[in-house]
């Protein structure tokens, strides 16, 4: 429902009777008791409109969203730095009051500014945070208010010291990154709510941060971007007619490798003449240092580049109808919202991997059709080049269909009525000194003596199981050998020891069922009866999941339904191998079909060089290792022995042999150091 900012100031305090029983039900965020009164949210945030890039973008997109959908009892305010009466005027129109700090004497920093309570909102409910920037100002409102405290994480910083570039600021960039990781995590554990913007980086945190439950909201399509009248030209064939490469991003020098900048420009400088890139996000002053950097980095010629500055998101809605296609070649990236603005705009767009909307696009009908694998130029260049042989009308369609599938996913009504759940079970529990309080209240000294009497019953219990377990194993320690039964390493055949499922604890018969089950029907039993909070890519002693043991099996409907309850295929072992390795060395060509689907580098490598096409010739699967090769698995690829499927299957019949390298010949690739037949 929309509403503007005065009309949820005047909202009735009695809600209908259709809301009132949702919250007396609690919903899905375990309320039990209903919110009589007005919940006074308040995001915190540098600007309200986009100048700043995606974090504001994301807040302010969120707010808008939330204002839209939610119940009229929540107010929503939006805490900046500094704002025009333009932007608070198109705040209000979206149900939203745009505070703006004051600046206290004698400072100049405006985060120092919001963290002080604004006079026009002294007593928020709830603060919203994002990042490291924002958060030190959302726990010192909370302090100072007794409010709760939603905070949002949009990088995971450890991951960015792996590519930034020393400079004149950060010495050592991988020690600088893993500081601002640490005080990122600590900001969660310290906050009521800790929430991630997408699968990826909520795969991430929850990780790291395991007594605690991490949620995630992943953004929808952003709807002033979408221009329904928007008409493709097509005057020229498409051979003769340019092809504009656009690239978003920040000019910070020490980030350009992190971006993957060089790749781009090393794709489109190895392409002919009519393929042109334009960078845009250059500091001010500072386009031709960035060209210069460009030219000698990536050996693109001039006549190829364009280099402009930073822009608002109303010039960057032009600069869309002006691109042919779009690129996000990061090398690491939190989310990645500028590829999301692109596909709302309707324009093509080219994703790495390793961005964390790539990982949302996995659950999109033709998501990773736009995603990368790798960080070759050569592979880049391939796939622009592929694309500039589409019609503009081609292009246009297939920008479209993703935009429409994107969102059948990831839409804001349901991301908003999600995170406005979560408001409200903040809003409905008590703060932990509240609680403490209200427990200290209620207990008597008749309770208190009742509580002694257990503590002591207890203890008493504790300490006879634990002389009963000394006497158990003093027993059978004294019996001899032959009457004990064979361990399970001694009666298992090899296929069976490789899945490892004793691994996990013995106490936990859920577990071991989950990772040993044969059929689709146990893993439902086990996955509805495991204990709350239990992940179901729960790992045994060498790092496997339920997943990866299925795949194995070949099982395909448990494979179905551990995807289906939130099993992630991309996930690896100690060893490196992830389910596709696992269901190539299974062999079962309807199990590698289905985790290809997600998993789509059919070259991916172990940490020792294999390939799920050597796992399968290894094991001499025959359907497994034709249906890989038909999908495009390079047969001579080696691992870091210098061997290939042709060595591996050479321990296997002759007709398999044969078969191998037959498809090695034909397949027109040049043998590395030789076949040993």
């Amino acid at each position: 429902m929309e509403r503007g900012y005065s009309n949820a100031l005047n909202a009735n305090p009695v809600k209908d009777k259709e809301e009132s029983e949702d919250l007396k039900s609690g919903a899905s965020c375990g309320a039990d008791a209903v919110v009589d009164e007005c919940i006074d949210v308040m995001f915190i945030c540098s600007e309200w409109g986009s100048s700043k890039g995606g974090l504001s973008t994301f807040n302010r997109e969120l707010a808008i969203n939330l204002a839209k959908y939610s119940i009229d009892r929540i107010r929503l305010h939006c805490y900046v730095c500094q704002s025009t009466e333009k932007e608070r005027e198109d705040a209000s129109r979206n149900g939203i009051h745009l505070i703006t700090a004051r600046r206290p004497p004698g400072s100049s920093d405006p985060l120092e500014w919001i963290k002080i309570p604004p006079s026009e909102l002294p007593k928020p409910d709830i603060v919203i945070g994002h990042g490291r920037k924002f958060g030190g100002a959302a726990y010192f409102i909370r302090k100072a208010t007794r409010c709760r405290w939603i905070h949002f994480v949009h990088v995971f910083c450890e991951d960015f010291g792996k590519y930034k570039l020393e400079c004149s600021i950060t010495a050592d960039a991988i020690a600088d990154s893993e500081d601002k990781n640490r005080q990122e995590l600590e900001l969660c554990e310290a906050s009521d709510l800790a929430v991630a913007v997408g699968p990826l980086l909520q795969r991430k945190y929850q990780r790291h941060l395991q007594d605690i439950k991490v949620e995630v909201i992943t953004p929808g399509i952003f709807e002033q971007y979408v221009n329904p009248t928007a008409k493709q030209w097509s005057g020229f064939e498409s051979s003769e007619e340019e092809f504009s490469v656009f690239m978003f991003g920040r000019g910070s020098f020490e980030d350009f490798e992190l971006k993957g900048y060089d790749i781009i420009g090393k794709a489109v400088a190895s392409l002919e003449r009519k393929f042109e890139l334009t960078f845009v996000g250059a500091p001010q002053d500072e386009q031709r240092k960035m060209e210069k950097w460009f030219l000698e980095e990536t050996k693109i010629s001039r006549d190829q580049l364009t280099i402009r500055g930073f822009c608002s998101y109303e010039k960057m809605k032009k600069m869309f109808r002006e691109a042919d296609l779009v690129v996000m070649p990061s090398r690491t990236e939190g989310f990645g919202l500028v590829a999301l603005e692109a596909i709302s705009a309707g324009v093509s767009v080219l994703i790495s991997r390793e961005c964390g909307i790539a990982k949302a696009l996995q659950a999109v009908d033709g998501g990773m059709a736009v995603v990368i694998p790798t960080a070759s130029p050569d592979k880049w260049a391939t796939k622009i080049q592929q694309l500039s042989e589409q019609t503009p009308d081609e292009r246009y369609s297939s920008a479209v269909r993703l935009r429409e599938n994107y969102e059948k996913v990831y839409n804001w009504k349901e991301e908003s009525k999600k995170f406005e759940k979560m408001i409200l079970q903040l809003a409905t529990s008590p703060t932990p000194k509240e609680t403490e309080i209200t427990e200290k209240a209620t207990c008597s000294s008749k309770e208190k003596a009742q509580i002694q009497r257990k503590e002591v019953l207890t203890g008493t219990i504790c300490l006879l199981a634990v002389f009963l377990s000394i006497f158990f194993i003093a027993w059978v320690h004294s019996v001899p050998h032959s009457c004990v039964e064979v361990g399970k390493s001694e009666r298992r055949g090899p296929s069976e020891s490789a899945l490892g499922a004793t691994s996990v604890s013995d106490n936990n018969k859920e577990l071991n069922q989950l990772h040993s089950s044969e059929r689709v029907r146990d893993v439902t039993k086990m996955r509805s009866t495991l204990p709350l909070g239990f992940s179901v890519d729960s790992r045994n002693a060498t790092g496997r999941t339920p997943l990866m043991n299925q795949a194995l099996k070949g099982n395909v409907q448990a494979v179905k339904s551990l995807i289906m309850r939130g099993a992630d295929p991309s996930q690896m072992d100690n060893d490196g191998w992830n389910s596709l390795h696992f269901a190539a060395q299974g062999g079962d060509p309807e199990t590698i079909d289905l985790i290809l689907s997600y998993v789509p580098d059919i070259e991916s490598e172990t940490v020792y060089g294999e390939t799920p096409l050597i796992c399968a010739a290894r094991r001499c699967k025959l359907k497994g290792v034709k249906y890989l090769i038909e999908r495009g698995a390079n047969p001579l690829a080696n691992d870091i022995n210098g061997l290939n499927s042709l060595h591996h299957a050479s321990l296997c019949c002759q007709g398999f042999m044969q078969f191998l390298l037959n498809r090695a010949i034909n397949s027109g690739r040049g043998f590395r150091g030789g076949v040993n037949l």
